[in-house]
């Protein structure tokens, strides 16, 4: 996302899941936007769902289970500012009839992003910016990942609506 080129553009472009996050510094924030607002075809739309903002710092862990007859799995997960970054601890406790219990640990380093630094960063690129403050999936999230800045080149397109629940039924 730092940088490609498709030799073509998209009428709409999504960066899901929190992945902007992984840009750690302004500079690449900056570059991995207006990489993928060059993509972006004339009045067209980029979708950035953003990692947690640090104005809106919370201290508490994320925590999620699922289960099935022969499967579990736990996922905890802390996320602390440090400065610049957000150092991400999660934890995952696995068990299966064949292996019984498990745990892995990953930790990652993401980029901690005011609103006003990616706002620019769609600024810098020529775009408009509307902050949707509902999200993709609005009121009925199933995480507590922050909504969806949605932005259109030329028409100011934005997202008319919700997803609904994406749950599994």
């Amino acid at each position: 996302m730092r940088s490609f080129d498709l030799d073509r553009s998209f009428d709409v472009l999504v960066c899901l899941s929190s992945s902007i996050a992984w840009m750690q510094t302004r500079t690449e924030l900056f570059g991995a936007v207006a990489t993928m607002a060059r993509q972006t075809g004339e009045g067209g739309l980029l979708i950035i769902e953003p990692w947690d903002f640090p104005e809106d710092a919370n201290a508490e862990p994320w925590m999620t289970t699922v289960r099935s007859d022969d499967r579990a799995a736990a996922l905890l997960e802390t996320t602390t500012l440090q400065g610049d970054t957000w150092l991400q601890k999660t934890h995952y406790l696995t068990w299966s009839r064949d292996q019984g219990i498990e745990h892995l640990e990953e930790r990652a380093t993401l980029g901690a992003f005011t609103k006003a630094d990616q706002e620019s960063a769609f600024a810098q690129a020529g775009l408009t910016v509307e902050f949707d403050p509902q999200g993709l999936l609005g009121a009925r999230a199933v995480h507590r990942h922050p909504p969806i800045i949605v932005k259109g080149s030329l028409r100011g397109w934005k997202l008319a609506q919700p997803l609904g629940d994406l749950s599994p039924q």
